[in-house]
């Protein structure tokens, strides 16, 4: 047993190793105190393996869908915070420091980082003036050096880099809802 006391979230946690490392990254709500009728908040937590130890790495108001980067020292995730939806933020993983964000999102999800660690996928949307959403759902590509982001897909999701990090798998993800393809 590595982690316990894991709070029944409606979120499917996420976990995955860190490459090199006897550390896995896991999003999960490991309560500190009892919250009954709070909901859960999920954060990114680091547990070290081969000591059973657990360590906050980041995290607010909620977080999910998590991607460790292919060198293990950046995980990309969702931050379910204050504005209404969720941002998709960057961290080290040795310092917590943020590398990178969006500040626009309505909804960020799946995020998936290229082989060479330049850059991530994430299906998402946007705001408008921070009162409506766009219709803008698609796929964003971030350049995690500089933090831009642009759409460069629509009605595609849950992107899987190929290992050479020149082809993309994704699911069609059209509307209305219908069988997917990819």
């Amino acid at each position: 047993e590595i982690i316990s006391g894991i709070y029944d979230s409606y979120d499917p946690f996420r976990i995955q190793w860190v490459k090199g490392k006897r550390t896995l990254i896991a999003s999960l709500d490991i309560p500190e105190e009892e919250r009954f009728g709070l909901g859960t908040f999920p954060k990114i937590w680091a547990a070290d393996v081969a000591t059973q130890t657990l360590s906050t790495v980041a995290g607010s108001g909620g977080t999910a869908d998590l991607a460790v980067s292919p060198d293990g020292a950046r995980v990309a995730y969702a931050d379910y915070g204050s504005t209404g939806g969720s941002q998709l933020i960057v961290v080290s993983l040795k310092d917590g420091s943020v590398v990178a964000q969006t500040t626009d999102c309505w909804k960020v999800w799946d995020p998936c980082w290229s082989p060479d660690g330049k850059t991530i996928v994430f299906h998402g949307g946007l705001r408008r003036a921070n009162t409506s959403i766009d219709g803008s759902f698609g796929l964003y590509q971030m350049d995690v050096a500089t933090g831009k982001y642009e759409k460069f897909s629509p009605g595609a999701s849950f992107p899987a880099f190929f290992p050479d990090g020149k082809t993309l798998l994704v699911a069609d993800d059209t509307w209305p809802e219908s069988a997917k393809k990819i």
